[in-house]
């Protein structure tokens, strides 16, 4: 089953897209969001020893040059280490749950506004994403094909980002600016076998598609995207270019 949408605009803030999208669908009966913190940096949750620091130093100046990812440069730098790295490859799997979290927000909720209030009503330092859960019917329960990329907004990763959702969406695409990089939601609702085959294969597009954000997200059982801003994001997702048949319209 495909969601459609018609009234989209570019420019418009990801909560005001989910709701004209809800208001088309009107099968469409609940979505799920939630609040959330970012957990303290790696430095903030250790007390480093001075090989560890020597280890993250490398790792940040790989960074640099090829604009990995921060985990991803330092499991790189621990590569061929005499120094003992075991803390920050244990420190790698860690996973902030958010099940316990999550919010049902009716359709008449979302066509009330109610994401743009509980976006506004976020305390200093919390976030509320959307999950790609949606409720159809009253009672079934599917997946949006949602990704966060790592690749820094540009010109020429736009041109980069539409290639790789023209291979791995089958239908109309949203592509949203996050202000550091990119999210994308697909109109296509996928139970959850074909969620999780969606996420596996984008892990191929790594480290163009966020590998670290699909882990997170195959170990939640759901993906979500960032709706809010705050002091430490400040900039509000917004539709940024529509993917249709494989190309950008």
């Amino acid at each position: 089953m495909n969601l459609i949408l018609t009234s989209e605009v570019i420019g418009m803030p990801t909560a005001e897209v989910l709701q004209i999208l809800i208001c088309e669908n009107k099968y469409v009966s609940a979505i799920f969001a939630f609040s959330y913190r970012h957990p303290p940096l790696l430095q903030q949750r250790l007390t480093l020893t001075v090989d560890e620091q020597a280890i993250i130093a490398k790792a940040k100046s790989l960074r640099e040059m090829s604009r990995l990812p921060f985990w991803e440069a330092l499991m790189l730098s621990c590569f061929g280490e005499s120094r003992n790295c075991s803390r920050l490859i244990e420190e790698a799997s860690f996973h902030q749950s958010s099940k316990d979290s999550v919010l049902r927000i009716s359709r008449d909720d979302v066509l009330a506004g109610r994401l743009a209030e509980l976006s506004i009503e976020q305390p200093p330092g919390h976030h509320l994403s959307f999950s790609s859960r949606i409720e159809i019917d009253d009672h079934q329960v599917r997946n949006l094909p949602l990704l966060d990329f790592h690749c820094p907004e540009s010109a020429e990763n736009d041109s980069l980002v539409s290639g790789v959702c023209g291979r791995l969406y089958m239908n109309k695409v949203l592509v949203f600016s996050s202000g550091e990089s990119y999210h994308s939601l697909g109109l296509d609702t996928l139970p959850d076998d074909e969620f999780r085959e969606f996420l596996t294969h984008s892990l191929l597009f790594a480290p163009i598609v966020d590998a670290r954000y699909v882990a997170h997200q195959l170990l939640e059982g759901a993906c979500a995207l960032r709706l809010s801003h705050s002091f430490d994001k400040p900039s509000r997702p917004q539709l940024k270019f529509i993917i249709e048949n494989g190309r950008r319209v």
